[in-house]
């Protein structure tokens, strides 16, 4: 087969070169190491966004929502926030509504109440805007609440006031937290980052 007059030249860009072909955009004789085959025909370098061009922007995600792990710690905050408004025991201190929150707390019961609230407030403002808590402080924040109403409602079980035995109650709360400090475990493995 005779070569092509594009074939005994010399590459325009690297003069020093045989061409193997001539660039399908502009007719330029280009080297081995120009030619970029495109689409069956070979292209130059200089040619090539004309022939390939940009491809379109990916569309803008939007803000992120909130993770599933944010959702959660969150509902169970509120959770474990609307049983410290019910009676804790069935008789003596604690058997009243408001059992955490009263102007002398049963033993223990202070610990559920307003940790609660607190995690409830800082989960929700995690779940809104994530870009201004990181994963990692809202992960660390879940837990220790969550910790925190967790060993309030167990003390309370466990060591009740005088004369008076648990309900059922802060065993609600104490799962609540315990699912909030699950999800504060999961938010400190979703920041961490992956070596």
């Amino acid at each position: 087969m005779e070569p092509t007059v594009a074939q005994r030249s010399r590459c325009h860009t690297h003069p020093g070169r045989a061409a193997i072909g001539a660039c399908g955009a502009c007719g330029r004789p280009v080297c081995l190491e120009c030619a970029i085959p495109v689409r069956g025909e070979l292209v130059g370098q200089e040619c090539l966004r004309r022939v390939l061009p940009d491809p379109p922007p990916l569309p803008d995600p939007g803000p992120a929502g909130p993770s599933l792990a944010d959702r959660v710690a969150a509902t169970a905050f509120a959770v474990a926030a609307m049983v410290s408004l019910f009676a804790w025991s069935r008789f003596g201190a604690g058997a009243g509504g408001f059992t955490p929150w009263g102007l002398s707390p049963p033993r223990w019961a202070w610990l559920a109440g307003a940790p609660a609230v607190i995690g409830l407030l800082l989960a929700s403002v995690g779940a809104r805007a994530r870009s201004r808590l990181p994963g990692a402080l809202r992960g660390w924040l879940a837990v220790l609440f969550g910790g925190i109403v967790l060993s309030g409602a167990v003390l309370f079980v466990w060591w009740p006031p005088f004369a008076t035995r648990a309900n059922f109650v802060p065993w609600i709360a104490a799962a609540a937290a315990t699912t909030a400090v699950g999800a504060g475990v999961a938010l400190l493995r979703a920041a961490r980052p992956v070596a």
